[in-house]
């Protein structure tokens, strides 16, 4: 069997920027997905600034002024994973949902 694994690193930013609406591009603000108080993981705009995985909220927000703190959302990102497979399924029946990402099996 050959198996393609689709691992979505920045998943819990993914589904949260999937929900809001549309910018223009260039306007995006910076950031981040936040939880129990420290940066899960942040958009580039904002690592450019300093914004690093596990620093407090405080401080990543102390450094950019206007920092967007989105709090964590599993529930949106295993929907966000579900709708990926489902979309995915129409090009092989055997797709397997992973918490952060999905297996496609290719050749039999």
């Amino acid at each position: 069997m050959l198996w393609f694994a689709l691992h979505l690193s920045a998943l819990p930013l993914e589904a949260l920027l999937a929900a809001l609406p549309a910018e223009p591009p260039g306007s995006e603000p910076a950031r981040c997905v936040v939880e129990q108080r420290r940066v899960l993981l942040a958009c580039p705009r904002a690592m450019v600034a300093g914004v690093q995985q596990g620093m407090s909220a405080a401080s990543a927000a102390s450094l950019l002024p206007g920092l967007q703190l989105l709090p964590r959302d599993p529930a949106r990102e295993a929907a966000f994973v579900e709708r990926l497979a489902l979309a995915l399924a129409r090009y092989t029946p055997a797709v397997v949902i992973e918490p952060d990402g999905v297996l496609l099996e290719m050749a039999a």
